[in-house]
């Protein structure tokens, strides 16, 4: 085996194994997808699931690393970016379609606390301010 097929050797093992991590990058996106299929199937907002984001968010930017590295084989980096770019649309497409859900029920959450717990620290932030924008646009109006 020549140096630059050791190379794509080890830039797809630490792509396909997460340098060791023992995370299967492929499982954490078919959950993504499956979140993102029970999220757009219910008419309530389900628990946010952070742990997973949390693997996936530090998945992304191991890839990113990985690739920054891969500059020998044009055709591999390629690939991978885009694979990692599929990675980072799966994850965004599960935030937006949450945020969607806070947008839409911004009175229900603010009146009742104890639902705020469904959401990520981020998302009750995001809560807070669309609130404060909403009933801050409406007071003016008036």
């Amino acid at each position: 085996m020549n140096r630059e097929q050791e190379n794509e050797h080890e830039f797809l093992d630490a792509l396909l194994n997460n340098a060791g991590a023992g995370v299967n990058v492929n499982d954490d996106i078919f959950l993504v997808a499956q979140m993102i299929l029970q999220e757009k199937s219910s008419p309530n907002l389900l628990p946010y699931q952070e742990n997973i984001v949390n693997e996936l968010s530090e998945i992304i930017k191991h890839q990113e690393q990985v690739i920054q590295k891969q500059t020998e084989n044009k055709f591999l980096h390629n690939i991978y970016e885009l694979d990692l770019l599929r990675t980072k649309y799966m994850l965004k497409s599960y935030l937006r379609l949450r945020l969607g859900k806070v947008q839409k029920f911004y009175l229900y959450f603010m009146q009742h606390e104890p639902r705020q717990s469904l959401l990520s620290a981020n998302e009750r932030d995001f809560l807070k301010k669309f609130y404060q924008l909403r009933w801050s646009g409406s007071t003016q109006n008036s």
